[in-house]
Parts: C-alpha cells; structure tokens; sequence
C-alpha cells in the first residue's frame, strides 16, 4: 500500500524522499572520507534525483518559486559537484566529503518546511521566469559546496590547500555567475509581463547585495590580510552570508 501511494501521489513520494535524504546525509558524514563513501554518495545522489523527479511529477516546472523546489534543487546540484569531486577528495582525505554530507542533511530538512503550493500560472510559463527560480538553487548548491572547502583550507592538513582554495573559488565564481544570469533572465521577465524591470525594493536589494558579497569574496585582495587564515575568512564569510541570506529569504517568504 506505502509503495501505491508512492507512485500514485507524487507528493507523498516526495516527502519520503526528503526523509530518505537526511538518513543517506547522515550516512555521507558518517563515511566521511573512508572506503564507505565510494558506495554512500552515489546512493546519496539517487536520493535526490528521485525526490527532484518526485517534485517535478508532482508540480512540473511553473512552480520553481516555492521552499520544495528551491531546497530540493539546491541539494540536487551540491551532490552532482561532490560526486564528481569524489575520487579527488578521497585521495588526498578531504574533509570536504562531511562538510557536503552536513549540507545535505539541512537542505533535506529544510525541503520538508510546509509551505502553500502554487498552481501555474501564465506568467510562469516563461523561459525566464524559469530560469530566474531555478538560477537560486543552483546558486545556493554551488555556494553551499564552496563552503564545504572551509574545514580542510581553515583546519585541515596537508599540501593541497591551494587547490581547496582554488576549488572553492571556481565553485563560488560559477554561483555568482548563474545568479547574475537568472537576474538578468527575471528582468526581462518583470519587463515583459509588467512593463518595468527590478524597481528599488526589498527583493531588488536583496540581490543587489547577494551579488556584492559574490564580489567581495572572490575579489579582496590577499594583500589585504597577514595570514592565510584571515585569507580564508575573508572568502567564507562572504560566502556563509549569502548561503543564510538565500535560505532565510526562502523559509520566511520575504
């Protein structure tokens, strides 16, 4: 009967999914680095392709704007990035691996927040209102996966804390760069269907600032700082900032 239910409301199938993700997100930061996560992230990362198929079966892709979608996206992209950093990260023992893992866990979670669906719309049925909704999650995916370079560039050790750096830039650089691109997409939605672009408000500074602190982490200059520590705060902070201010806009609904 659970198996029906399933398959016959996409939604039920979903929520088990979420639930299923945070059991295999755990499962990832308990393998951490060792033999177990050669077998637990590709299993992790059927996991969320069966809850982002569960979703789009459920809702397609005219409700892109909700909490489900962008959480279940976002964790959707960060575990395609750690599967294919995953040979390299277990060769020189990464704790990047637990990082994604802890990730995980609180994007599965954070899929389950109840929410109000909506239905589709007219104005939805746009390429770029699409490409504006799904521009957040792969964002906070790519964001969340520079993050997770922080425990082996601030604790960890070893010789290839310059290529974590490295990783963590290119990551975040790709963020900034799918972000700008689902604003520039959203604006000629607004101007479309409105007649104006982004107008001076809340949402419009939001992401004003999101992508000024995409800036600031890629472009402060290392003469800047003393240390390499300092270094490596001066591009995580920025980057922590916007991954809470993405996930905090999307569970508050502002």
């Amino acid at each position: 009967m659970c198996e029906l239910s399933i398959w016959s409301d996409p939604m039920t199938g979903y929520l088990w999914c979420a639930r299923l993700n945070v059991i295999l997100g755990i499962l990832a930061v308990v393998a951490g680095k060792n033999r177990l996560a050669a077998v637990a992230w590709p299993v992790v990362g059927l996991g969320w392709i069966m809850q982002s198929f569960f979703f789009l079966s459920a809702y397609g892709l005219t409700s892109l704007s909700g909490i489900a979608p962008n959480f279940t996206f976002a964790g959707l992209i960060l575990c395609i990035w750690q599967l294919f950093c995953l040979k390299t990260d277990r060769g020189r023992q990464s704790l990047r691996l637990r990082a994604s893992g802890v990730f995980l866990v609180l994007l599965a979670l954070l899929s389950m927040v109840p929410e109000e669906f909506r239905h589709d719309t007219f104005m939805m049925s746009y390429i770029y209102a699409k490409a504006f909704f799904l521009s957040r999650p792969l964002s906070l995916g790519l964001t969340l996966f520079a993050l997770g370079s922080a425990p082996d560039i601030l604790w960890g050790k070893g010789t290839f804390k310059p290529l974590a750096t490295a990783e963590a830039k290119q990551a975040a650089m790709l963020a900034a760069l799918i972000f700008l691109g689902g604003e520039i997409a959203g604006c000629y939605w607004g101007f479309m269907g409105w007649g104006t672009t982004w107008r001076w408000s809340g949402n419009f500074l939001f992401s004003a600032m999101v992508f000024v602190l995409f800036m600031v982490a890629l472009h402060v200059p290392r003469s800047v700082f003393s240390s390499a520590k300092a270094q490596a705060f001066a591009l995580f902070l920025p980057l922590a900032l916007v991954a809470s201010g993405m996930i905090y806009s999307k569970v508050v609904q502002v």
